[in-house]
């Protein structure tokens, strides 16, 4: 994980994070798994749906949503 902090006007402050695809992997099971709890996806039991199914469920905006928090 690389992180560079730039310094903008008027106090601001900008972050870039920069993650590996493996680091990133690890980031999406645990979105994943956290939705799946709250998601009904077709087909699999509560909380043990794949990353893709919930991806394809719940849309690609929420599941990254859920990734960055």
């Amino acid at each position: 994980m690389e992180i560079h902090v730039e310094k903008l006007p008027k106090s601001e402050v900008k972050f870039v994070i920069t993650l590996s695809d493996e680091e990133l992997a690890k980031y999406r099971e645990k979105a994943a798994e956290s939705l799946s709890a709250r998601v009904e996806v077709p087909g699999f039991r509560g909380g043990k749906a794949p990353a893709f199914a919930v991806e394809s469920q719940v849309g690609k905006e929420a599941f990254f949503k859920e990734v960055l928090r």
